[in-house]
């Protein structure tokens, strides 16, 4: 027997692939677009952020084989609007993620949202806040 024939006798003897309810389909649209579009503002990120080492790399390369400080202006402009096309999109990011609570307060029982102040590793960066904001859920 092929690895053909014995994959369609396995589908043959499971029965037809379930068909997803069209009520899941409706109820999770809130939920599919925030993960969407954080998946969307994550790849953004990413390439703003190779793009913006790219660019710190050929200035800094620039300056140090002696190009002139005209001649560095140009990607320096660039590198400018990278840093702050990646300030705007963290500040789009966070203001799409502020209705998190409410998206997934139609998915709980008991959705409690809290903003606690950090960066990338908010337990070491704000151990307290976090914390406190899990005790007050745990309760």
């Amino acid at each position: 027997m092929t690895a053909a024939t014995a994959s369609a006798a396995a589908r043959h003897r499971r029965g037809p692939l379930p068909v997803l309810d069209r009520r899941l389909l409706i109820e999770s649209r809130p939920a599919r677009r925030q993960l969407v579009g954080t998946v969307l503002f994550g790849l953004l990120a990413a390439g703003l952020i190779v793009a913006q080492a790219a660019l710190l790399t050929d200035v800094i390369v620039g300056a140090s084989t002696g190009r002139s400080p005209r001649a560095l202006v140009p990607g320096l402009v660039v590198l400018l609007l990278v840093v702050l096309a990646r300030a705007v999109l963290t500040g789009a990011a966070e203001t799409q993620l502020a209705d998190a609570g409410e998206v997934w307060a139609a998915w709980a029982h008991d959705v409690r949202a809290a903003t606690v102040p950090g960066g990338h590793f908010i337990p070491e960066e704000a151990p307290e806040q976090l914390a406190a904001a899990l005790l007050d859920f745990l309760g």
